[in-house]
């Protein structure tokens, strides 16, 4: 009986495979819809792609498997469906991807293939953003050396072309020539120059499109003397003129370091470094525009130095290379043959002579990390005054105010650094930022402001910044640049 109805099974198996006949081979792959869309980008292509498998006699094949494979970013109804008896397939939707451009959508069925094409266009403007010429610093009445630039994008991020945008004075006064302009390919669009209004001060453009706008910053510095900074880059020192930002390279051995700018302006001293593990350094001099340089000290180790108003004297960190846990403080005559090295004060760094000349701030070393304090002495070393007290936090970059009433510097605690000023009494502290990242900071020969470094994380390369003495919001002055100094006259 088992073998009987096993006999049964086969055969009527045997039935059932010759009602299905297998499926011819596919010739063609005919597009029933357009293969070519143009619709913006996110949007669902109509009608959707819909196609006929034909065999080799012209014939529609039925229940043939079709596959539809869309460029990356674009969404399927579904991926794969069989042929009807028409020899039909269709997908049930295609919505474009976010990115502008051509997107593709490829129709397979056997060996055989069609495809459709949608150039996808970028939506309204939904955003512009500032590229350049914000946070600029300039004399009142005078245009600004960069031109702002903005660009135009959709909701995706994707740029537009041939938007007008208009660029107008928000705050200040002042004007933009050529104030209208259509973004170009990128999306990007320039105005003309933006000359500040005659009030000192922050200042403002509005530069807007349909649909999105964004605001520029300036501030006019009126700052008497205030023309050029020394600045660090990339281990050597440069000078920027900030009436026209043109930047001048003083050195080129990238191991000079902490500049300073003689009271006349015709010197600068700075530190140099050597090579090596510890690399020895020494102090030099050399002329406003890098030439002529002079090596004053050798083997003392000797670096951060800082000029006697009357010119004829720097005071100077030694004894230790980094003057991380022990340093001296020590007075030199410049224009001496035979340097005779006076000590001022012992556990110190980062010395500023006073504005006066009778007095010399540095920071107290504790001989651990941190736990640093501000003192005042006299030239001589005979007369010291604590001013800021000794605390958990480093110290570091002190830079008296032209008036010799305060002196600014940074103080950093839990992994933050901020710009302080202190009276030269010590009976008033003030905190002026809270950024975090900010160092070494340098009085305007003013008195009006401080500029500093707004540095990157683990390093001393940032970004030069001005903000007023009395604190306020940073304003950019130098990109890639780390310890500013005034020039004086």
């Amino acid at each position: 009986m088992r073998t009987l109805t096993l006999l049964v099974v086969l055969s009527i198996s045997a039935c059932a495979s010759a009602t299905e006949p297998a499926l011819p081979p596919v010739a063609q792959v005919e597009a029933l819809t357009p293969t070519s869309f143009t619709a913006t980008v996110g949007a669902e292509v109509a009608p959707p792609p819909r196609i006929r498998v034909l065999d080799e006699t012209g014939h529609p094949i039925a229940r043939m498997p079709v596959t539809f494979v869309a460029s990356e970013g674009t969404i399927l109804g579904e991926s794969g469906v069989l042929t009807d008896g028409a020899g039909i397939a269709a997908v049930s939707s295609w919505r474009l991807g976010t990115k502008a451009g051509l997107q593709r959508l490829t129709v397979r069925a056997g060996e055989q293939t069609v495809e459709f094409t949608a150039s996808s266009a970028p939506g309204p403007v939904a955003s512009l953003e500032a590229l350049d010429g914000n946070g600029q610093v300039g004399v009142p009445g005078a245009a600004l050396r960069i031109r702002l630039r903005v660009r135009a994008a959709d909701a995706f991020g994707n740029p537009i072309s041939g938007a007008e945008v208009t660029f107008s004075v928000l705050d200040g006064g002042g004007a933009i020539a050529s104030p209208t302009a259509l973004t170009a390919l990128g999306g990007v669009a320039t105005s003309g120059d933006w000359t500040l209004g005659p009030r000192p001060g922050s200042q403002q453009v509005i530069a807007q499109t349909s649909g999105a706008h964004v605001v520029f910053t300036a501030v006019a510095f009126a700052c008497a003397g205030c023309q050029q900074l020394l600045f660090v880059r990339n281990g050597n020192i440069h000078r920027v003129d900030l009436a026209t930002g043109a930047v001048h390279q003083l050195t080129l051995d990238g191991r000079s370091y902490h500049p300073a700018w003689s009271p006349d302006g015709q010197s600068i001293a700075f530190a140099r470094f050597g090579t090596g593990p510890v690399p020895p350094v020494d102090t030099y001099l050399m002329d406003a525009d890098g030439n002529d340089v002079v090596r004053v000290t050798t083997g003392e180790t000797f670096h951060s130095p800082t000029w006697s108003p009357d010119g004829a004297s720097i005071a100077v960190a030694g004894d230790w290379w980094g003057c991380v846990y022990y340093c001296s403080i020590y007075t030199l005559d410049v224009g001496s043959v035979a340097q005779t090295f006076r000590r001022v004060a012992e556990m110190g760094a980062d010395p500023a002579w006073s504005p006066d000349g009778t007095q010399i701030a540095y920071v107290s070393l504790s001989g651990d990390d941190g736990y640093h304090a501000v003192h005042v002495t006299s030239t001589d070393g005979a007369h010291t005054l604590t001013v800021v007290p000794r605390d958990v936090g480093g110290i570091y970059g002190l830079s008296w105010s032209p008036d010799g009433q305060r002196i600014a510097f940074s103080q950093c605690s839990l992994g933050g650094c901020d710009i302080f000023t202190v009276s030269a009494s010590g009976s008033t502290l003030e905190r002026l930022t809270a950024t975090g990242n900010a160092v070494t900071p340098a009085w305007s020969p003013d008195g009006n402001y401080i500029a500093f470094t707004l540095r990157g994380n683990f390093t001393m390369e940032g970004n030069i910044v001005l903000i007023p003495a009395t604190g306020g919001a940073p304003v950019h002055l130098v990109t890639n640049a780390h310890s500013p100094v005034w020039r004086r006259r």
